[in-house]
């Protein structure tokens, strides 16, 4: 069965420039431990579907092997905790606890001082043989086609294009999806807040028998372009380029990802839930959450 590329994109986690919207009530380092630990249950959750294959493409480009060495080298036995090269650290890291008053750093050996989680959470979900590339310049649109145009330029079937910070999508969600991009299909999995969860594309006119698509849709660089990022508008242009451009988007359910204070509640009962549980990265950040999941 011919593999789609899952392209998980994110940014290195540096407290203070990760996951700021959380900020309050989580502090800045405890958001860049959320942001690790969403990463990997992310990675998990992608691994579990014998259709995709995940690639993760990081911001700034520098932090390459870093994220390299976070997702994978960390997680080998012997190593007490994830070790990874500046830029990590950076100004404005802060081990405050949160305003609620607690802290989602139990233990020391859990967390890096830069807030990258240690070895016992790399090891659940981390994977040494998940490639890193770098995002590249420009706007969030240009990074986007940039990989999706990579991804074909590797014979890649199709793509789904999917955030670090949406570990508790449903399986049976993300595994639609993949089945409709295999099919040949273009999928829109819109979140709550306007923008969407998961962008999948099929890359050039496949059929099930066929290998190797040689072309992304010739006009699916629209999708990437004049569009209002970070904002409530991105999933309404998404539509509009697609009806425009002549490409047919299948809507998902909507979901959302863990972006604002009110999206950690959700979350946590999310993934406190049995179901999510035999997903070990998915437990582990479910008690991260904790704190701001539980009733007060």
């Amino acid at each position: 069965m011919t593999a789609i590329d899952a392209l998980i994109f994110a940014r290195f986690p540096q407290a203070g420039q990760v996951k700021t919207r959380l900020c309050p009530p989580v502090s800045p380092a405890e958001a860049a431990a959320l942001h690790s630990a969403c990463l990997i249950a992310t990675l998990e959750l992608v691994r579990s579907t014998d259709t995709l294959r995940p690639r993760v493409v990081v911001t700034p480009d520098e932090a390459v092997e870093a994220m390299a060495s976070l997702i994978g080298d960390a997680g080998k036995a012997g190593r007490s905790r994830a070790v990874a090269p500046d830029p990590v650290a950076g100004p404005g890291a802060d081990d405050t606890p949160s305003s609620r008053g607690r802290s989602i750093l139990p233990r020391t050996a859990d967390l890096g001082a830069d807030g990258t989680p240690g070895s016992d959470l790399l090891e659940t979900g981390g994977a040494r043989d998940v490639p890193v590339d770098p995002q590249g310049a420009g706007d969030l649109g240009e990074r986007l086609w940039r990989a999706v145009a990579a991804a074909s330029a590797r014979g890649s079937r199709g793509v789904i294009l999917i955030g670090a910070d949406s570990p508790t999508l449903p399986w049976p969600l993300l595994d639609e999806a993949a089945g409709l991009v295999r099919r040949g299909r273009n999928v829109l999995g819109p979140t709550e807040d306007g923008g969407y969860y998961l962008l999948g594309l099929s890359l050039g006119a496949c059929s099930l028998t066929v290998e190797r698509c040689t072309a992304p849709p010739p006009d699916a660089a629209a999708l990437f372009t004049r569009i209002d990022w970070g904002t409530e508008s991105v999933a309404r242009q998404t539509r509009e380029r697609a009806r425009a451009s002549g490409l047919e988007l299948v809507e998902l359910a909507p979901w959302y990802d863990i972006d604002r204070p009110e999206d950690l509640a959700w979350a946590w009962r999310d993934l406190a839930d049995p179901a999510a549980q035999h997903r070990p990265a998915a437990a582990r950040l479910a008690e991260l959450l904790r704190p701001w999941g539980e009733p007060v």
